[in-house]
């Protein structure tokens, strides 16, 4: 039970008809993140005040689609290519890797390459495949 000067700290606070809602189905509600920040300061009277901060945060949104985009298939197929023609060169490998990863971020472009994996990954060569340089005919 709060003592008698603890009660007489709580100010009485007017209603506010904004705030007087009756929510229900028809009435969507929003609860956004926010960062709150209090500090108590004395005043000279005696009295106190408690002053509130509120930081709107970032809205942290996780979805995951399991189908591929158009540009994720396009992607992703450049994305074995490269790696199949660049066989245990690591560079290339990696170049082939930070092209997806840059259009589609580290945890989408891990999906879209296991969605798109070879039927037979053991088969990669053992060797970079040549480049083919194209002569003009004459």
């Amino acid at each position: 039970m709060p003592l008698s000067s603890e009660i007489s700290l709580i100010p009485s606070l007017p209603q506010t008809p904004e705030l007087n809602l009756a929510l229900g189905p028809a009435q969507p509600l929003v609860l956004l993140p926010v960062r709150l920040e209090t500090r108590f300061f004395l005043n000279p009277n005696g009295g106190g005040e408690l002053r509130v901060r509120v930081y709107p945060d970032k809205i942290h949104i996780n979805t995951h689609e399991e189908t591929l985009t158009e540009q994720e298939l396009i992607w992703g197929k450049h994305f074995w290519e490269q790696t199949w023609k660049a066989a245990t060169d690591v560079e290339a490998q990696k170049v082939a890797w930070r092209q997806l990863a840059e259009r589609f971020g580290a945890g989408r472009a891990a999906w879209v390459a296991k969605q798109l994996q070879p039927i037979n990954p053991t088969m990669l060569p053992k060797r970079r495949s040549p480049r083919t340089i194209h002569c003009p005919s004459r």
